[in-house]
């Protein structure tokens, strides 16, 4: 199978090499998405990004947050983190309630129960964590892809908000 790079007008707009780290990193970043998102609802019935969800908040000043902050910290859409909160907040695990400063503003806090689950669901997600994307990998490589993976989100933080970065709905 011959390589296929990214082209334009028949010139290569990235060589075979950055096209084999491109699809390497894409490839890795979407099994390991989809392994700790598979095997958290296995667990715990939570979704990667409840997980996710979960560690901001139980790591927030007094574990609440704006939705709005939520949406920006999870790059995901407001929309879509509303509608995660409502179905968490059924599941007794977050409180939902005005923002004493805009009345149209909504705050999430982590109840009791959320964090008692957060606590058991974190521990999961970091040997999952672990086993799945830090074991392969020597310390160097470690470091080294931390490096590499914030310099990129660096790039990517200080040309566009996290909103139009997110195309998870």
């Amino acid at each position: 199978m011959s390589e296929q790079c990214l082209c334009h007008d028949g010139a290569d707009v990235i060589d075979p090499a950055e096209q084999r780290c491109l699809d390497s990193f894409l490839d890795s970043a979407t099994r390991l998405y989809l392994a700790l998102d598979r095997q958290l609802l296995v667990a715990h019935d939570v979704t990667f990004f409840d997980a996710r969800l979960l560690q901001v908040l139980d790591a927030a000043p007094d574990g609440r947050l704006r939705v709005g902050d939520l949406a920006a910290e999870l790059m995901l859409s407001r929309s879509r983190v509303s509608q995660q909160v409502r179905r968490m907040a059924a599941a007794g695990l977050l409180h939902r309630s005005t923002s004493p400063d805009d009345r149209r503003g909504v705050v999430v806090t982590i109840t009791d129960t959320g964090r008692r689950r957060a606590e058991r669901v974190l521990v999961t997600f970091g040997n999952l964590v672990r086993t799945h994307y830090l074991g392969p990998l020597s310390r160097a490589q470690v470091i080294a892809l931390g490096h590499s993976c914030a310099r990129v989100s660096s790039g990517l933080k200080a040309g566009q908000p996290a909103a139009v970065l997110s195309g998870v709905q």
